[in-house]
């Protein structure tokens, strides 16, 4: 979703289990690092080129790019509870904040907060529990929003090498710039991944999803004063109030979207080089005849230990094409890195055990997108990072 989360691949600190020294009964790992520098957007207000009335009448974005500086801050801490040998609790907590040095309305400050459990009932068979909340503001208002989710997970060692996890969540979204994009939903996915060498291991997961919006599904409302204007793009949750402003549309109801989702992909380790990389599709159907599309998603990761002055290099690439139509994307695209074509590079050297410098590079665009406006922002920064962990037998 956002820039922050790079740092959150990248670092050292773990989201979940990790390993632990047997004891008695159990052991604790904690984790903390803090990542601080500046940084050079050439995008700050993630402003979109492209008529925006023609694509949808209520997304109010910046249509002119502005450069700015800003310095910006990142805090996380995790911590890993092993009970006896078949029992973990985790948790996690992580604290960005940017602040620019002329945009003084795109200041972020976002909050993760993870908490979950991991229970073995078995020789073969595992129990997993988790909560996960995020909460990003900016001192503007406009893409302020909290996203929420619990889940719960059942794993199966069928063979060696070969596991099962079976899994729901429930998730709800709040925008607080427009109450209508607030929706809560649920999925339920199937995952299985096959590890045929100690450096190898294949997945595969395919996942079903339902999501119920607060508003109504977007329509097409046509012009009863003027034959030749070019139609609107409205919510019409008020057939006789549009009419009596000359406009006639037929509502759709409350959103509804459906979505299916397969993603393959692969990890492999080979010495200091690690390659992630896949295939996300993503089929949305909905009863608003402008939110159903297609989006394929290839994406990659290369980590790997450059042979001189101690340097760590991390790359990780994502392209996007989408066929068919969703109109609010237009809302959310300057906001979700996640959902754009991306190219990150970072580059990391040590400077003490416990001290690191780094350097970032991001590029973020749209140019396959659907929505009829399009999107550009790079971003380029160096900072440095401190971290600390250890374990503590209990």
């Amino acid at each position: 979703m956002s820039s922050v989360l790079l740092l959150l691949v990248l670092g050292a600190s773990a989201s979940g289990p990790a390993p632990q020294a047997e004891t008695k009964w159990g052991s604790l790992w904690a984790s903390a690092q803090v990542s601080t520098g500046a940084e050079w957007d050439t995008n700050a207000k993630r402003a979109v080129a492209g008529d925006l009335q023609n694509v949808f009448l209520g997304a109010s974005r910046p249509t002119e790019s502005v450069h700015d500086g800003l310095m910006r801050l990142l805090l996380d801490a995790q911590t890993n509870l092993q009970i006896g040998k078949s029992h973990q609790i985790y948790g996690g907590y992580v604290l960005g904040a940017k602040r620019f040095f002329e945009q003084a309305t795109e200041d972020l400050l976002t909050h993760n907060l993870t908490l979950g459990s991991q229970h073995r009932l078995g020789d073969r068979v595992d129990l997993g529990l988790s909560g996960w909340f995020k909460a990003s503001r900016i001192r503007a208002q406009l893409r302020d929003y909290n996203l929420g989710l619990a889940s719960t997970q059942l794993g199966i060692r069928l063979v060696k090498g070969l596991r099962l996890d079976l899994g729901a969540d429930v998730r709800s979204f709040r925008f607080y710039n427009e109450s209508r994009f607030d929706y809560w939903g649920a999925q339920a996915f199937l995952h299985a991944t096959y590890a045929p060498t100690p450096g190898l291991s294949l997945f595969a997961r395919g996942t079903i999803a339902h999501r119920r919006y607060r508003g109504n599904a977007l329509v097409q409302g046509l012009s009863t004063v003027d034959p030749n204007a070019p139609p609107l793009l409205l919510f019409c949750e008020d057939p006789a109030f549009e009419a009596s402003q000359g406009i006639q549309c037929t509502p759709a109801g409350q959103r509804r979207d459906n979505e299916g989702q397969i993603n393959l992909g692969l990890r492999f380790r080979k010495g200091s080089v690690l390659v992630r990389g896949g295939y996300l599709l993503r089929l949305q159907r909905s009863n608003g005849d402008f939110e159903n599309i297609n989006r394929h998603r290839v994406y990659g990761n290369l980590t790997w230990a450059l042979p001189w002055w101690r340097l760590t290099s991390n790359v990780m690439a994502t392209l996007q094409i989408n066929d068919g139509v969703s109109v609010t994307d237009t809302k959310f695209l300057a906001e979700d890195d996640e959902n754009q074509n991306s190219l990150r590079i970072q580059l990391r050297r040590p400077v003490s055990d416990i001290v690191d410098i780094e350097l970032n590079y991001g590029l973020f665009a749209n140019q396959f997108s659907t929505a009829g406006v399009s999107f550009l922002r790079q971003t380029i920064s160096v900072g440095v990072r401190a971290h600390l962990e250890g374990t503590q037998a209990l």
